[in-house]
């Protein structure tokens, strides 16, 4: 008896952390300009994905606050002036287009993040990026 109420137990506690997951994903379509680089997509500034061109990532993250950012190079995080933050609902999914804006003197890359609609016109045509 005792067993079963604690496999019981175990079991609804799996189930309580799973509903406490959101979903991020990020999509790139950046276009030809740095097209052969891989981005570096970072959650709560640790590295979760290299993103090429015309792929997309998802990402299961635990509910409340999360920063999202990308840069073009360097495994360690180094900061954005305006780092994008939301606060993740359980069970909601979260969409971020990557934006690079180049300009005469430096190239920016950030995150925006779009709707459901949008993401999912976006993502028509991209593959799956496999992240580590």
């Amino acid at each position: 008896m005792k067993m079963i109420i604690t496999c019981l137990l175990a079991v609804a506690a799996i189930a309580a952390s799973a509903q406490e997951k959101a979903t991020v994903v990020f999509i790139r379509s950046t276009g030809h300009y740095g097209s052969a680089a891989k981005f570096k997509m970072f959650i709560n500034k640790k590295i979760v994905c290299l993103i090429n061109n015309k792929r997309f990532s998802t990402h299961e993250v635990d509910s409340g606050d999360i920063q999202v950012d990308a840069q073009f190079s360097g495994k360690e995080y180094k900061g954005n002036d305006e780092p994008l933050i939301i606060k993740a609902e359980p069970g909601k999914t979260y969409y971020f287009q990557l934006v690079l804006k180049t300009r005469f003197t430096k190239n920016e890359l950030f995150v925006q993040e779009i709707t459901e609609s949008s993401a999912k016109i976006s993502m028509k045509d991209l593959k799956t990026e496999d992240c580590f």
